[in-house]
């Protein structure tokens, strides 16, 4: 039996990966895809998968998918995967790593902002889920945001987790990397969007990142400039 070529093999296992968070991703809520697609481009990075072109077609076919199960999810009137911000048009790029820093950037927060947008069905949770969109640069903690909405931390912890399947604290978590994201695209220093975004440890804020976006603040920022520089 002859063997596989390694170019191909790479592709096929890039293939398993896109069917495996496919299947995930319905499985679960929008909440959970930004930390399921970063977890998925950095295992692409991880690959062997070296065919730009291969990759592309891969990674376009999967962005065709995420708009189909976006707009299952978002109303008219909430952002979608169909209409995100498109930063450069990645046909024109030629390394595996500058297409992968672009589809990071065009999925994972395109994703974040329909998590946003699909926060549960009581009054109670989405009235939680504004308070902390307006607070999340304060010292938030789950005390603070229960007694803003007038219940127990007990009674909104269970609440919120059953109907987003996230707790509130994951869910401060994802609010701040999600504006962290947007100033580190205007060029802040990272150190300063840390401040500005609520955390005052900056190894807290590099751990919720990576765990949400894929990479740290500094990769992130890296690949921002080079797709800048590819414009």
């Amino acid at each position: 039996m002859p063997s596989i070529p390694p170019e191909l093999s790479g592709f096929e296992r890039a293939i398993r990966l896109k069917t495996e968070l496919l299947q995930r991703l319905v499985m679960s809520t929008p909440v959970g895809w930004p930390e399921e697609l970063g977890s998925f481009i950095t295992s692409l990075e991880a690959s062997d998968l070296q065919d730009a072109t291969a990759l592309v077609v891969l990674l376009a076919h999967l962005r065709a998918e995420m708009r189909v199960l976006s707009a299952i999810y978002a109303a008219a009137s909430e952002p979608d995967m169909a209409t995100s911000r498109r930063p450069t048009d990645a046909s024109d790029m030629t390394s595996s790593r500058e297409i992968l820093a672009w589809f990071r950037e065009d999925l994972v927060t395109s994703a974040m902002k329909v998590a946003q947008g699909h926060m549960g069905t009581s009054t109670l949770v989405q009235h939680a889920a504004t308070f902390i969109n307006e607070h999340y640069a304060e010292p938030l903690t789950l005390e603070a945001v229960a007694s803003a909405v007038g219940y127990s931390k007990r009674h909104l912890a269970t609440c919120f987790r059953r109907e987003t399947g996230r707790t509130v604290h994951r869910q401060l978590a994802h609010v701040r990397v999600c504006h962290a994201l947007e100033q580190i695209r205007r060029g802040e220093k990272i150190e300063a969007v840390s401040l500005m975004v609520g955390y005052k440890s900056k190894k807290n804020f590099y751990h919720q990142f990576k765990k949400i976006v894929g990479v740290t603040p500094i990769a992130y920022r890296a690949g921002i400039l080079k797709l800048g520089a590819t414009r």
